[in-house]
């Protein structure tokens, strides 16, 4: 799979226009002390607003 890799940096154009697991969302919260909780569309709800 080539895509970018998940940090802060990434812009929220890449990020919605890339498929990322909910582990590595779950890894990328936890890492960023994002509130990591629910399914993996509330955790990219999550990270869009942080």
């Amino acid at each position: 799979m080539n895509r970018p890799v998940l940090d802060r940096n990434l812009d929220s154009k890449t990020f919605r226009d890339n498929h990322y697991l909910k582990e590595e969302l779950v890894n990328f919260c936890r890492e960023n002390g994002i509130p990591v909780s629910g399914e993996k569309w509330k955790l990219q709800i999550g990270l869009h607003i942080s």
